[in-house]
């Protein structure tokens, strides 16, 4: 298997944060400043947990959503943590984009400056970027693309831009065929990057859950895959926010280069059965035909009151590993794994180790390779938390 040792890049990647201080604005989130700025929360917590944990990165991504129903003082105090964490991860930059929420489009503050991005223009640091010419384009283009010292290219993408205007288009996210057409016009600049990157709120295509009617999604969303992958010749990974219930998939366009969508979890949403996380990414190179050009490992945290942040356990939500760029048949895996273990049962990261292609299985994927494993007659072992430890020959009974 041909994938490079080395990482392109690591990504620590936070959304929907939803703080706020002012209690008509606390609705459905558990970030609250109104105690100050180092009052007890999930940002402050992993703010607090990195060295505890070991959490590194090279570029902490926000997908939006910083603050919940457009709370100002939420936004400042939430922005401030954010470039906190920046420095306890100890990398060099955020890419950040802005979510619905963060903008007064329902005129919620003051009637006498119905600005629904105004207040995030006043922000210190400046939104999104340090770099004035960068948060330029951001807010006229609605879009800006960061090239890293690494060579990946970061874009973030404004799909609440048009919130504010016509009273409708609070209801879901867009990006225009003028921003796509611009975008792809400067992306095909950089087509030799090593990992192209995308951050949005919105998530690009309708969730594909049969009992859920989806109407939030990106308008335009499959335009822009398509543009993407067509004008680097490249596979993409899509980050987005806004949905608060984790996934990992691969997209669909009609090039060979699959662009993976990601969906963050919510680090503040309060959501029954649906957990508070947060994920770290890392971004490989792959030559080999059964990968994508790039691959992906997914490590998840999990928030809990009691707890505070820890590795991610159960299933309302992404598990503590996965990851995305596998392309392989699943079957012909599972009977290569089924006989390595034999009549043996053998420790996961054995497993891992032997077969690296297990790290890059999206959950579903993952799903699959059990399924066809257990009709080999080889079953997965797990722990109190759900977590796989061992992979084993089943028991013959009769």
């Amino acid at each position: 298997m041909q994938i490079e040792s080395d990482p392109i890049v690591r990504l620590a990647v936070v959304s929907d944060i939803h703080a706020y201080t002012s209690h008509e604005r606390s609705t459905d989130s558990i970030v609250n400043y109104a105690g100050g700025p180092r009052v007890s929360n999930p940002l402050s917590d992993l703010i607090e947990c990195t060295d505890r944990l070991g959490l590194t990165a090279d570029v902490l991504v926000c997908a939006g959503d910083i603050c919940n129903k457009a709370d100002v003082s939420g936004l400042e105090h939430a922005w401030a943590d954010l470039h906190h964490l920046k420095r306890k991860l100890s990398a060099s930059q955020i890419v950040a984009t802005c979510g619905n929420h963060d903008l007064d489009s329902r005129h919620l503050g003051d009637e006498t400056d119905p600005d629904p991005k105004g207040t995030m223009l006043s922000l210190v640091p400046s939104f999104p970027f340090d770099c004035a010419d960068l948060t330029n384009k951001f807010w006229s283009r609605n879009y800006a693309i960061v090239v890293l010292p690494c060579g990946a290219v970061m874009v973030s993408l404004n799909t609440s831009a048009y919130h504010g205007g016509k009273q409708e288009e609070i209801l879901h996210g867009r990006v225009s065929k003028r921003t796509i057409a611009a975008l792809a016009q400067e992306l095909a600049c950089h087509k030799g990057a090593p990992a192209h990157i995308l951050v949005c709120h919105h998530h690009p295509l309708p969730l594909s859950q049969a009992h859920t009617n989806d109407r939030e999604f990106m308008r335009e969303g499959q335009s822009l895959l398509d543009a993407l992958v067509n004008a680097t010749g490249s596979s993409w990974l899509i980050v987005h926010g806004h949905r608060h219930q984790p996934r990992l998939l691969s997209g669909a366009t009609e090039s060979n280069y699959v662009p993976f969508v990601f969906g963050a979890g919510s680090l503040g949403a309060r959501m029954p059965g649906v957990s508070n996380q947060c994920h770290i990414v890392t971004i490989f190179r792959s030559s080999d035909s059964q990968f994508s050009s790039i691959v992906g490992a997914v490590e998840t945290l999990t928030w809990t009151d009691s707890n505070g942040w820890q590795p991610a356990t159960g299933s309302n939500g992404l598990p503590s590993l996965c990851g995305f760029g596998y392309r392989g048949q699943i079957p012909t895996l599972a009977r290569e794994i089924a006989t390595l273990v034999g009549n043996a049962f053998l420790p996961i990261h054995q497993i891992r180790k032997d077969f690296p292609s297990v790290n890059f299985l999206t959950p579903v994927a993952m799903e699959d390779l059990e399924n066809e494993l257990d009709l080999l007659g080889v079953a997965f072992m797990r722990d109190r938390q759900s977590q796989v430890v061992q992979i084993g020959k089943k028991a013959q009974h009769g």
